[in-house]
């Protein structure tokens, strides 16, 4: 089983999506819509948490299309006609088979300590003109950030503690907080010029 830093499973598990959810969909739906032909698509979501990307995307590509959303803990997923959930741990088991026309995955590539090898594996399941979005934090631009914001003395120690846990935390179970920055890199190399799209 992975050690995986963060658990949907735990008390906090749904809170946790939650938050992700309501900070992030809005987001997320546009750069999907701007990059993706959805009607009659056939979609895969890796690490769908909480499945509101999922549910997104078996509205948007309508009944012609479908939706393959893929988590270790699928409990937080609601059903849908055009959604199928699978139980994956992306560690141990392959990608499903495509071909698909859009892949996503949000927050979830930089807790994979095989992200390397999933990332081209994921590109070999895109359809032609096909569009692969990988979506997760720039972690030094919030660390940036956070040093310009004033706090009590007592508030500030606090933040710091938590930072030095949180990295230590994503260290002791394999993230790479610095893979999105490298994943455009990763991608331009797997896909070659005549290839699926890239988002």
């Amino acid at each position: 089983m992975a050690n995986y830093a963060l658990d949907n499973a735990s008390a906090h598990g749904a809170a946790h999506l939650g938050g992700l959810t309501g900070l992030f969909d809005g987001f997320t739906g546009a750069r999907i819509a701007e990059s993706s032909r959805l009607p009659g698509a056939h979609a895969l979501e890796i690490g769908a948490g909480n499945g509101s990307v999922a549910l997104w995307l078996a509205e948007q590509v309508g009944p012609d299309g479908s939706v393959t959303a893929v988590d270790l803990d699928v409990s937080h997923i609601p059903a849908h006609e055009r959604l199928t959930v699978a139980r994956l741990d992306l560690l141990e088991q392959p990608p499903p088979d495509g071909p698909f026309g859009v892949i996503h995955g949000r927050c979830v590539m930089t807790h994979l300590p095989n992200r390397d090898t999933l990332l081209p594996a994921l590109c070999e399941r895109l359809a032609p003109g096909g569009t692969i979005i990988i979506e997760d934090f720039d972690p030094f631009g919030l660390e940036r950030a956070a040093h310009l914001l004033s706090a009590p003395a007592g508030v500030a120690e606090l933040w710091q503690r938590y930072v030095q846990l949180r990295q230590q935390l994503f260290q002791e179970s394999g993230s790479d907080r610095g893979f999105i920055t490298r994943a455009p890199g990763l991608l331009s190399v797997t896909m070659t010029p005549i290839g699926p799209s890239l988002a």
